[in-house]
């Protein structure tokens, strides 16, 4: 078993406002608006870790990933100057904590859960805001770093929706892109199957947040997909 993770619902929204704000050159707003992100990240903490010690140390490992990400936007505040390789570096936190979360949670319920940080494995073309896997180059670091752990009965976490540059650089995959992650990854392990738990029941003809008539899709091949 291997698991990929999205952000927290509406954490990538609120990271990219918080990029956005900080170009804007306001960092008073930059404080306010981060504050209500790591509050968020901090309750899940508290709600999912009933150890004290281990809550403690979730807890400092949010705080310090939080003081990192207000170190880096208030450098864009200083600058004014957002570039696509901080943006996706910023983005990209959403993802990862999220994954630090997951393991801390099957961790304190007797689960033998391990981070593995995806820059390591999805190897990508480099294309910020929207780059593609290298297949073959994935397939091999894949194989690489997770066959021994499940060999071992270890639970890789992974954060979907980021990868790297080939000059090591951490990209985004573009929206929707944590599907991408776990896809690719099923593909280089020669999974069984694949697993998107979504807040729709398939794949579906459009939006039924907008249209109630939308239809789920019974069948269609990859490239459709």
């Amino acid at each position: 078993l291997v698991t990929v993770v999205s952000a927290l619902a509406g954490v990538t929204d609120r990271l990219l406002l918080l990029a956005n704000v900080a170009l804007a050159g306001d960092q008073r707003d930059v404080d306010a608006q981060m504050a209500v992100v790591h509050k968020l990240h901090r309750d899940v903490a508290v709600a999912i870790v009933s150890g004290v010690r281990a809550r403690q140390a979730l807890l400092k490992e949010i705080e310090s990933a939080f003081a990192d990400l207000r170190t880096l936007l208030h450098g864009v505040s200083s600058l004014r100057e957002l570039t696509p390789r901080t943006r996706d570096f910023i983005v990209a936190r959403g993802e990862q904590l999220s994954a630090r979360l997951v393991v801390a949670g099957l961790q304190s319920r007797g689960m033998r859960a391990e981070y593995v940080d995806a820059p390591e494995l999805i190897l990508t073309d480099g294309k910020f805001g929207g780059a593609f896997p290298d297949l073959p180059a994935t397939d091999r670091a894949v194989r690489a770093r997770l066959l021994p752990m499940l060999k071992r009965k270890l639970l890789p976490v992974i954060p979907g929706f980021v990868g790297a540059s080939p000059d090591g650089a951490v990209v985004t995959l573009g929206r929707g892109g944590s599907d991408l992650s776990a896809t690719v990854i099923g593909r280089a392990l020669r999974a069984e199957r694949i697993t998107l738990w979504k807040d729709v029941p398939g794949l579906m003809t459009t939006d039924p947040r907008l249209v109630p008539t939308a239809r789920i899709i019974p069948q269609l091949n990859v490239r459709e997909a």
